[in-house]
């Protein structure tokens, strides 16, 4: 019977096969990604910003959340959501048009780390003052940011990695970015009184954005002019240039 034949112990058997075989394909991805250093700076940089962007999404949600939960009025709240909503289109429709060229051009991790620092200036300028319409232009450089280095992260793990560990370390970036939102949403949970609106946080957030794109600018940096290789200018054959990354390590 093939019903029978899919549960009881020969399923579990292969139930655990699977998870191993997942566990140890997830090792594999993290030590080549550990190798390509270049790529796996990059994906630690982007893991902060997605930490510090869980913070800031609580706090925005609650803002608007408190208004509406106190009055009962939608109606009062809807203009400044649009606004934020558009502010953080545009900031991803903006991304998208200024990363490939700027990143070609300036190299990848400069234009990484103008990125979180902007972002970091944005939020400490225009965040505290709680303005619906301010705050739609620190949206707008939030989502600038994270688009781009979404787009500059991906870009380095396709440059650096292997053809066939590359859907391994795709998992684990894919994996790092969610899990890095939900630990900034579980410590903005921590944090933020009931109505969102904390100056201390929006400022230890805008610091910590600094102190990413700093860690980045150095870790990041040195590594690309060490090696020799960036997504300024990829190599039109082969994305991993392992004689450069031998030299480096050596």
């Amino acid at each position: 019977d093939v019903e029978q034949r899919d549960v009881g112990p020969r399923a579990a058997g292969r139930l655990d096969h699977l998870v191993a075989s997942s566990g140890r394909e997830m090792v594999d991805g993290v030590r080549h990604l550990a190798a390509q250093r270049g790529a796996a700076y990059a994906l630690l940089a982007q893991s902060g910003q997605r930490v510090l962007f869980g913070v800031l999404t609580l706090s925005a949600l609650l803002m608007f959340r408190s208004p509406v939960a106190e009055d009962g009025d939608v109606s009062g709240a809807v203009p400044g959501l649009a606004a934020v909503f558009i502010g953080g289109a545009v900031g991803n429709l903006a991304a998208s048009v200024l990363t490939p060229p700027l990143a070609r051009r300036v190299a990848g991790w400069r234009w990484l780390t103008l990125l979180l620092a902007l972002e970091g200036l944005a939020i400490a300028v225009f965040g505290p003052s709680f303005s619906p319409y301010l705050l739609a232009i620190a949206v707008f450089f939030v989502n600038l940011a994270g688009q781009g280095v979404k787009i500059v992260v991906d870009t380095d793990l396709q440059h650096e990695c292997a053809d066939d560990y590359r859907g391994r370390v795709f998992s684990l970036s894919d994996t790092a970015f969610n899990v890095s939102f939900v630990v900034g949403l579980l410590l903005a949970a921590l944090v933020l009184p009931p109505d969102g609106r904390s100056v201390e946080t929006l400022f230890t957030v805008a610091l910590g954005f600094v102190v990413v794109s700093l860690w980045y600018a150095v870790a990041g940096g040195r590594w690309a002019m060490r090696v020799g290789d960036d997504i300024r200018q990829p190599d039109p054959e082969e994305f991993v240039v392992p004689e450069k990354l031998e030299r480096a390590s050596a």
